[in-house]
């Protein structure tokens, strides 16, 4: 998701990146906030960051309660 930053005057495109997961689950959503980053700060998330996040995100949706959430 693109996000503007309000008093930049980038639009969407020079403004943050939130990337998450949604997934239903017995009847529920469930949304992973995986990363965010100011796109000034950063480029685009390489393949591997991506296929990264995408796993992490695969451990927490396969057992949300048990999962061990580190302080970063």
């Amino acid at each position: 998701m693109r996000l503007m930053v309000p008093g930049l005057n980038a639009g969407k495109r020079g403004g943050y990146r939130l990337i998450y997961r949604a997934a239903m689950m017995d009847e529920v959503w469930h949304i992973v906030f995986l990363r965010a980053y100011f796109k000034g700060d950063a480029e685009d998330l390489s393949h591997d960051e991506y296929r990264a996040l995408q796993d992490e995100s695969e451990a927490i949706l396969s057992s949300p309660i048990e999962y061990e959430w580190e302080n970063v």
